[in-house]
């Protein structure tokens, strides 16, 4: 089983063997959800989700640690395009 999770996190999840996930909130117990038993429509949005957050993702840069700036415009674009490519 995959997991992650802080030691001070209050909502969890976890990826099982068998493709389904579990989410564990803190005090008030746990759900599991299998993404087979979705609608198509519902599986669709979730990949379309996943694919913006990933593409997103690809544009977070440390900051320079020598100057403490954010990494440039051109540097995100080229971690988006390096993932699309």
């Amino acid at each position: 089983m995959q997991t992650k999770a802080k030691s001070n996190s209050v909502v969890t999840h976890a990826l099982t063997e068998t493709g389904t996930i579990l989410i564990n909130v803190l005090g008030a117990g746990t759900v599991e959800f299998d993404p087979k038993k979705a609608h198509e429509k519902n599986r669709e949005w979730a990949e379309i989700h996943g694919w913006l957050q990933r593409l997103v993702d690809g544009a977070a840069k440390s900051r320079d640690p020598k100057t403490g700036k954010p990494a440039s415009a051109e540097e995100k674009m080229g971690g988006i395009r390096r993932l699309v490519e």
